[in-house]
């Protein structure tokens, strides 16, 4: 889920058949039946880490492994519409984990929630130190908030949107490497 940007890739007379569409297209379901597991399980990013050295190559796979599982977080509390779902404070630490929490419960507020998917297109981890790691990963995909009851696109500029590059600082903790701030920027990505 790209938070922030809510002029998502709607098209303008997307009914409740693009739920269909998209499930059947992306792989994705619309119910809120479906498994974390399934969800996960459906996506298959291909990604590559940049490193200087074996060791920092290791912590580097570490450090986008945690980005990747916060993403998926991310994704998966937009398509529950959950801001309580433990998923988000396991993979994201203040201020970030407040940004995310306000966001999906916005979305609930409103009513909206996440379909389609993303690709992560490529992942860079660099200035691995003292607990902190610099991310920047590209992805892109087929995700759209729709109105969950009346499946009607989020409100914003009809259309395609680009590749997102985001930018992170992640930081370890006990429990693995978490998000503590980021931002997203509609643009090419910066390897093109």
């Amino acid at each position: 889920m790209r938070w922030g940007d809510r002029r998502r890739r709607a098209m303008p007379s997307v009914s409740l058949a693009l739920c269909v569409l998209a499930a059947a297209a992306f792989g994705t379901a619309c119910s809120k039946s479906e498994s974390r597991s399934s969800f996960v399980t459906r996506r298959s990013p291909k990604t590559t880490v940049s490193s200087d050295t074996a060791e920092s190559e290791n912590t580097a796979e570490a450090v986008a492994a945690g980005w990747r599982a916060a993403l998926e977080a991310d994704d998966w509390a937009a398509r529950t519409s959950n801001p309580d779902d433990p998923m988000l404070a396991a993979t994201h630490a203040e201020p970030q984990l407040g940004v995310i929490v306000a966001s999906v419960a916005w979305y609930r507020a409103n009513g909206w929630v996440g379909i389609g998917t993303d690709r992560i297109l490529r992942i860079s981890v660099s200035d691995v130190a003292n607990g902190r790691a610099n991310v920047t990963a590209c992805i892109d995909g087929e995700e759209i908030e729709v109105n969950a009851v009346n499946g009607h696109p989020a409100p914003g500029i009809p259309g395609e949107a680009g590749p997102t590059t985001f930018r992170a600082l992640m930081i370890q903790t006990p429990s693995g490497w978490k998000i503590e701030q980021q931002t997203a920027t509609e643009e090419a990505c910066p390897w093109s």
